[in-house]
Order: structure tokens, then sequence, then C-alpha cells
């Protein structure tokens, strides 16, 4: 009998486990049903308002947050964004007078994958203030990115054939942001990322250093800058037709 004794160890193991991602599906299909339901008890809400002002108090109020929620990216567990998303966070809680219970809401609804999971794992997450779950997750998923890598990653990124200089332009800004860069370099970076020394010198020369002064007067929030779009169609797009 005793060669089936790691048989059955290897058993119980995928057992527990397998209860443990049911426990786990089930708390997300918990989660999701209340979702659901808190979502119909505001439409019925809306339905059964008897005055026109209070009907439109309550629209105005879910409207506001939704827009509050849109305005934090969703994170899922990827330890080189959870840094820059606290700090979404935070930069959103100043501006607006969130109560603990609303804070820790916005928090919960933003998870997704991974740290959904890890929050459902924990037995006191419906006990969790605001700035607990926060500093819980910073604990989980707050390792620090290799400066190193994200700027080869931002070296690395080159205008490719068939790419439009908007989509190019796009992603190195981004790219240039997760350093982060000084704009004097990420307009640099820009330049070396085109292949064609004939437009690198064009760009340098004509364009890239106007869309790029818009650029960045965008990124600081000054007035007069023009969109990504309005830049990429005055230069990029003459661009791509000599590539």
């Amino acid at each position: 009998m005793q060669p089936d004794e790691p048989q059955q160890g290897t058993s119980a193991q995928t057992t527990v486990s397998a209860l443990r991602e049911i426990e786990l599906l089930r708390r997300e299909r918990d989660l999701a049903a209340r979702k659901t339901e808190l979502f119909r008890r505001e439409l019925e809400l809306l339905r059964m308002s008897p005055r026109p002002e209070e009907d439109a108090l309550v629209r105005s109020s879910v409207k506001k947050w939704q827009e509050l929620i849109d305005l934090v990216s969703e994170f899922n567990g990827n330890n080189l964004d959870f840094d820059r998303w606290e700090k979404q966070i935070k930069k959103l809680l100043s501006s607006y007078d969130l109560d603990d219970h609303r804070a820790k809401a916005l928090v919960c609804s933003r998870l997704s994958g991974k740290a959904l999971k890890w929050y459902h794992s924990r037995v006191d997450c419906v006990k969790l203030s605001f700035d607990d779950l926060l500093r819980e997750l910073g604990r989980m998923y707050g390792q620090r990115p290799d400066q190193l890598m994200l700027r080869r990653e931002l070296e690395a990124r080159v205008w490719n054939a068939g790419e439009t200089f908007a989509d190019y332009l796009h992603d190195k800004v981004t790219l240039g942001n997760r350093v982060p860069v000084s704009d004097t370099e990420i307009i640099s970076y820009v330049i070396e990322g085109i292949s064609s020394q004939e437009l690198r010198t064009q760009g340098t020369m004509l364009s890239i250093g106007r869309s790029y002064a818009d650029c960045i007067c965008k990124r600081s929030g000054a007035k007069g800058s023009i969109s990504l779009t309005s830049y990429a169609t005055s230069w990029g797009s003459s661009s791509d037709r000599k590539r």
C-alpha cells in the first residue's frame, strides 16, 4: 500500500487547488452579481423618482461617478504599472472629496485580472480601509521597474514600415513618459527612431521640433497645443508617402 501514498498526496493537493480556484470563481461571480443588482436598483430608483429635479440629480450623480471611474486606468497585477496607477488614484482623490467608502469602491472597481483575484483571496478584503487596501496592493505589486530596461524599450521603438507617424509618435511619447525622460531627450529619441536619413533630417529641421513643442505643451496642460492627429496630418502624412 505504500506506493499509493504519493499518488494520494498529489491527488489531495490537486483537489485543494481546484477547490481554491472554484472559491475564487464563486467570489468573482458573487461580486458581478452584486454589481448587477446595484445597477438594477439604480435604474429602478431613476424610474421611480417622482420629481424631475430629483431625477436629474440622481442621473447627474451616477454620470459623475462613472466619469470619475473612467479617469483611472485598470490595474491587473502588472508590477511595472502599479506606481503610476497609485499616483493616478492619489491625484484623483486630491481633486475630489471622497470618503473612505467611495475611495475604496473606486479602487476596487478598477482592479482586474490577477489583482482582482488577489483581492478576493483575502479574508479581510471587505474590512480593509482605503489606505490599508492601497498599502497592501503596494506590498504585493509595488516593485520599482528597471529603468535601464524601460530606456532600452524606448530606444528599440522605431518607425516601422507601413505604420503611420501618428501611431509611432504616440507610442514613443508613452514609452518616454514611463522612464521618464526630459522633453529634449524625447525629441532626440523620436528622431533616432526614424530609419530614413532624409526624413530624419527633414523632421529635425521643419516639423518635429514644432510638433513636439505643441505636444509638450499638451502634456503640461499649456494652452495653444495641437492634437497628435493634426500633427500627423501635416508632416507625418506627407512623410508616409515618401517612405
